[in-house]
């Protein structure tokens, strides 16, 4: 028996490096798509209004979030600017724990991002609303079964330090490719052996690819001290 699926796990995406990356937790999104303006070719031999779809416009996209000082100055970073975005629906924790996987579909649209602070009332969450003025057509992407997790979303390591990173991929045959976007700050192996290089943070992404259908876990790695 086929049950609906909940909005809880719904993350907004912003392409950074190549690699998606959570903007903030959000609290509403907004439709994926709207009408076409109808094109009316009535005559005058019609008894009945005819119409013909047009153009769709979607115009803006917009979401709501609470009000953090570091969320409206992740926002303040993106504004202005065309960027890549995403909307991942599935995702692995929660909380503060949670990581995106778009296992439920993703969608992918290019756009201008604006924001302000909602005015609100008493006993009310302070609420940020910001829209995304879209440049480009919407695509799905739907991995269905293919996914991958790791069971780290962050690490630290010392200067000499070094970690396991473990990924469970659906299926679980598939091939992981392993990549350090810093390798000043650590490298990784084929095996998920994260090794600290020197100081900083970076990126530790790990992807699968199956007959063309891709999907990516990231863990992020901050090594503390210089490598003696």
């Amino acid at each position: 028996m086929a049950f609906g699926m909940s909005t809880i796990g719904t993350a907004l995406m912003v392409k950074n490096n190549g690699v998606d990356e959570q903007v903030i937790p959000i609290l509403t999104y907004p439709d994926l798509g709207g009408d076409p303006e109808l094109i009316d070719i009535t005559t005058l031999q019609d008894k009945i209004r005819k119409n013909v779809p047009g153009v769709q416009d979607l115009g803006s996209l917009g979401f709501t979030a609470l009000y953090l000082p570091e969320n409206y100055q992740r926002l303040e970073e993106l504004a202005g600017e065309e960027r890549e975005y995403a909307l991942y629906f599935g995702g692995t924790g929660e909380n503060e724990s949670f990581v995106p996987t778009g296992s439920d579909g993703i969608f992918r649209f290019k756009g201008i991002l604006n924001f302000y602070v909602a005015g609100n009332g008493v006993n009310e969450a302070r609420n940020l609303s910001f829209s995304i003025a879209v440049t480009s057509e919407i695509t799905f992407d739907y991995a269905g079964a293919i996914s991958i997790r790791l069971n780290k979303s962050s690490v630290q390591l010392a200067s000499d330090g070094t970690t396991t990173l473990v990924a469970t991929t659906v299926p679980d045959d598939a091939t992981v490719t392993w990549t350090s976007l810093n390798t000043s700050v650590a490298t990784v192996t084929n095996g998920g052996v994260v090794a600290a290089v020197g100081a900083g943070t970076t990126k530790i992404i790990a992807d699968i690819d199956v007959d063309g259908v891709t999907s990516m876990a990231v863990c992020t790695v901050t090594v503390v001290g210089a490598a003696g």
